[in-house]
């Protein structure tokens, strides 16, 4: 009977260290350390120790604040939308830039260890998608909050795959990170304010040429104010209303796949639609020269 007992305490004991455990993997608040080694950002050696938004260091990922300024730096722009529930924050490739690195000083030298929280809102990486966002409770790096400023976490994924940055990282050199102006293009992170179902009926598409020298931003639709944008690599993007070249109904640009890909050439866009008029709906394949603003047979 004893031993029953005893079984059944430790159990219980078992059941309790267990939840306890899962407890602490459900905290937000998490330790950061400065880094140890040499981080260079556009060839700016980076003091940490004596910064008021050091970069610090999470399960060996290096973060930067997303300032004004650090993320003009590089290239990016960080906008911040007070939405449903907690609020969006936006974070994609900006063709403004600062050239220096500009730095808050600490009042005293950082500690080598501190806390921050897991980010709680909403989190738009190159994206106004809202079925792009993130999961950031289920990222591995999540975007974090240190001394209230979001920190992002300079992965492969995002400073590589998501931002096209050089990245390097070795044992004597430590790491270094290279953003330089790209052709792309920035998106109207503004959407991401506007909670109306319209909202989504001016929602770019992007496509590149086959020589990725131009690209096209497509709407969802003619209404609502939706616009085309063109740009040529070295060249200022042009902007046309949607509805000065289609008056005759309504149409709508979501039904693009592998057979009906669009295809952009030498400011030529040829993409399938859908034409909803008073007569029904059919699929149409369209030619539209960005460069005039006209249609073509």
């Amino acid at each position: 009977m004893k031993r029953c007992k005893f079984l059944t305490l430790m159990f219980a004991l078992l059941l309790l260290l267990q939840s306890s455990v899962l407890a602490a993997n459900t905290d937000t608040t998490v330790t950061v350390t400065l880094p140890t080694f040499a981080v260079t950002l556009n060839d700016t050696k980076i003091d940490s120790a004596h910064s008021e938004y050091p970069l610090i260091v999470y399960r060996d990922i290096t973060y930067f604040p997303m300032t004004y300024h650090a993320s003009r730096f590089l290239h990016l722009k960080s906008s911040w939308y007070q939405t449903e529930p907690k609020g969006t924050l936006f974070v994609g490739y900006s063709d403004a830039s600062e050239d220096t690195w500009i730095d808050t000083p600490a009042a005293g030298r950082n500690a080598s260890t501190a806390k921050a929280t897991v980010a709680d809102y909403q989190i738009a990486v190159n994206t106004v998608d809202k079925s792009e966002f993130l999961d950031n409770s289920a990222e591995p790096y999540p975007l974090l909050n240190f001394r209230g400023v979001t920190y992002f976490p300079l992965t492969w994924r995002f400073a590589v795959e998501e931002l096209g940055w050089d990245y390097r990282f070795d044992t004597k050199t430590g790491l270094s990170l290279r953003s330089t102006e790209q052709f792309r293009p920035e998106l109207e992170d503004s959407l991401l304010a506007n909670s109306a179902p319209s909202a989504a009926l001016v929602q770019k598409t992007y496509f590149y040429s086959a020589d990725k020298s131009e690209y096209a931003g497509v709407p969802y639709s003619n209404l609502s104010g939706a616009t085309f944008v063109y740009r040529r690599s070295g060249e200022a993007a042009l902007t046309l209303k949607a509805e000065d070249l289609f008056s005759d109904g309504e149409y709508y640009f979501d039904c693009q796949d592998g057979t009906n890909a669009p295809v952009l050439s030498d400011g030529v866009l040829t993409l399938s639609a859908r034409q909803i008029n008073s007569t029904g709906q059919t699929t149409v394949r369209l030619k539209i020269d960005l460069r005039s603003g006209t249609l073509l047979p």
